[in-house]
């Protein structure tokens, strides 16, 4: 193979990483890719969903999504919340519905930030309901 077909060949393969990484990058939105952006910046799995409701402020630049999980997510990375209000802890917290708060005496929560975005997990281990939160 010349040097030619070999440039040739990998920008025509790079091409698809490149749309995949523009269509990631620009999921900020309740329209695609929802979990999966959850999944990325946490580094935590997501079991099924049965119920998903997602909101998002364009101005505030926040998502944050409540999901009713098959089973329990994997909490041996979270901490029991004790003292704090969970909607405290959710700067999108008031885009949710009274119902959707999270509320209840065994909620843990993980946290933290990957490539400069903050990401926020509350679940209600009792319900199995999950509160996801970015902040880009």
């Amino acid at each position: 193979m010349n040097k030619k077909t070999v440039i040739w060949a990998l920008f025509l393969l790079g091409i698809p990483f490149l749309l995949m990484y523009q269509t990631f990058a620009e999921s900020k939105d309740c329209d695609q890719l929802v979990i999966d952006t959850y999944e990325i910046y946490s580094d935590i799995d997501i079991p099924d969903v049965d119920f998903v409701n997602c909101y998002y402020h364009k101005e505030l630049d926040i998502r944050i999504s409540v999901y009713d999980l098959h089973d329990l997510i994997d909490i041996s990375s979270f901490e029991l919340l004790t003292n704090a209000a969970p909607v405290e802890l959710l700067k999108g917290g008031h885009l949710l519905t009274d119902a959707e708060r999270p509320s209840g005496a065994n909620l843990y929560l993980a946290s933290g930030e990957k490539w400069g975005r903050k990401w926020t997990y509350v679940v209600d281990a009792t319900s199995r309901r999950l509160w996801a939160e970015v902040v880009y």
